[in-house]
């Protein structure tokens, strides 16, 4: 059957931050006097990531209360910094953790992002974006001149439910009016991305664009938004 509908990731899918998370960490972490490189922060939120995803399987951060998020934020800027060569206290952590989010950032789009999208809506499809973003969706589109391309936007505050819950999935289908099997998802990551989409019986496809996952056999996997035709065509 033809894809009617191509789902989207937000965030490290379509847009990323800047200045890099990277660059914000180096920075927060030499306001208490330590070194780090930022290639080794890059490998780090790849494997603090991998927890970010699993926990908000276990109990989506929505639904936790302040001291409980304070405490998983806490836990992944340990882990950032422990898998960048840096071990820190729980203390410690939770200061460069306060310190790196009051460092301003803004969502930019990747360079592939808009090239994909017009490539879509050439071909007639729609085009559906599926987060965990808790914010004024419609707003931030705007912002960087992408509303145009979107035919729907679902957030997980909308819908009470938190990727890879497999509802927030079926909601957008229902939203839009298709089955599982009219569309595909797009996402950056394995667990809430690709196995969430899965759980919905939704065909995934994983951007890997630092070829950070190898042996992945249960969807496609590209390492850029160019590449979104090869996925069509199959």
């Amino acid at each position: 059957m033809a894809i009617k509908v191509v789902f989207f990731d937000f965030y490290n899918t379509l847009v990323k931050f800047w200045p890099p998370l990277e660059s914000i960490q180096k920075e927060a972490c030499s306001k208490f006097g330590l070194e780090v490189r930022e290639e080794d922060l890059v490998l780090g939120y790849k494997y603090a990531d991998v927890y970010f995803n699993e926990e908000n399987d276990r109990s989506p951060l929505g639904n936790r209360d302040k001291l409980q998020r304070d405490e998983f934020f806490t836990e992944y800027e340990r882990l950032i910094l422990h898998h960048s060569g840096l071990d820190v206290s729980p203390q410690l952590a939770s200061d460069i953790w306060k310190q790196a989010i009051q460092i301003p950032k803004e969502f930019v789009v990747f360079n592939d992002t808009l090239h994909c999208l017009k490539l879509l809506k050439s071909r007639g499809l729609d085009i559906g974006i599926i987060t965990n973003l808790r914010q004024d969706m419609e707003c931030l589109l705007n912002k960087l001149n992408l509303f145009e391309y979107v035919d729907i936007c679902i957030n997980s505050k909308d819908v009470g439910f938190e990727k890879p819950d497999p509802r927030i999935f079926e909601y957008a289908l229902k939203q839009q009016g298709v089955n599982a099997s009219d569309t595909v998802h797009v996402g950056d990551q394995y667990y809430s991305d690709v196995q969430g989409a899965l759980r919905a019986g939704i065909k995934p496809v994983l951007l890997d664009r630092d070829l950070w996952h190898s042996g992945v056999g249960d969807c496609f996997v590209i390492q850029s938004l160019s590449e979104i035709e090869s996925v069509l065509e199959n």
